[in-house]
């Protein structure tokens, strides 16, 4: 009995070590080498020089925040209903050097010599500072449902943005309601509301529907809205043959992809809002 408890005490005593001195070196900043090319094709030598890098830093930070979310904490795609803000940090690069850098010549004859580099990134976190003056509110045609009631949300941004909407499950389901498979332009005017799912969606016979897990007499789910000025390509790609994309509640990639592609928007360029709701039998 000793020497498991001795082994136990030994074990923890690793674990908080080891998550200790990870935060620590997150803190210091992570590195990370990200390639990127670019045709020579309209563009000068400098202005494909500098694409490129750019390129390449995006997509250093956007690995680097993967990882900060990751290191964190234990995260899960049920969490995207909390407060996205609170809890993100977005990367910058506080030092970098070129390892590779060159032209590579065309395979053919009328390709277009092409631009290529391999980055190192030093990608050090800092925290979100919201601003005030883009907002989307979101409002559900009532709290408490009956099992089976039809389900209407409205959305509506200060801003033109992209709007992604998302439903919550009890049961730690997320559905990508907004964009889908027969609406994927999710592209609003500023203080236009939108309604969902909306009469294009409901002639093709397409509503939205409150149920209940399997055996509940109560369930409590929440519709999340993230409004963006750029639209995230990563919802292009989850957009799948199904009406809807569904994610499950005990996995990370959906929510990790979303703080990857908030982390490098500027905090003015992005809004959220949460509502809870209730089915009951």
């Amino acid at each position: 009995m000793r020497v498991y408890k001795a082994i136990a005490i030994a074990f923890v005593i690793f674990v908080l070590w080891a998550t200790t001195l990870a935060a620590m070196q997150e803190q210091d900043g992570v590195w990370v080498i990200k390639e990127a090319y670019v045709a020579l094709e309209g563009i000068t030598v400098q202005e494909a020089k500098d694409l490129a890098r750019q390129r390449a830093r995006d997509t250093a930070i956007e690995e680097a925040v993967g990882t900060f979310v990751k290191g964190s904490t234990i995260v899960y795609n049920y969490q995207l209903a909390e407060d996205i803000a609170s809890s993100l940090r977005r990367g910058i690069i506080v030092a970098e050097e070129v390892v590779k850098e060159g032209f590579i010549a065309p395979k053919s004859k009328g390709d277009s010599p092409v631009y290529h580099i391999i980055l190192k990134a030093k990608v050090k976190p800092v925290p979100i500072e919201r601003s005030k003056g883009f907002a989307v509110s979101l409002t559900l045609s009532r709290h408490v449902f009956k099992e089976g009631e039809e389900v209407e949300i409205r959305v509506k941004a200060t801003e033109d943005s992209y709007i992604y909407l998302f439903d919550i499950f009890q049961n730690d389901m997320v559905t990508l309601l907004l964009p889908n498979r027969h609406l994927t332009n999710n592209y609003v005017k500023a203080d236009t509301e939108l309604v969902f799912p909306g009469a294009g969606l409901n002639k093709l016979g397409i509503h939205l529907n409150a149920f209940l897990p399997a055996g509940a007499k109560r369930a409590t789910e929440r519709v999340k809205v993230i409004a963006t000025r750029k639209r995230i390509e990563f919802f292009d790609k989850a957009i799948k043959e199904a009406m809807f994309s569904e994610f499950d509640g005990k996995s990370s990639a959906l929510v990790v992809n979303i703080y990857q592609a908030l982390a490098l928007l500027e905090p003015s360029e992005w809004a959220e809002a949460t509502a809870v709701y209730e089915i009951r039998k």
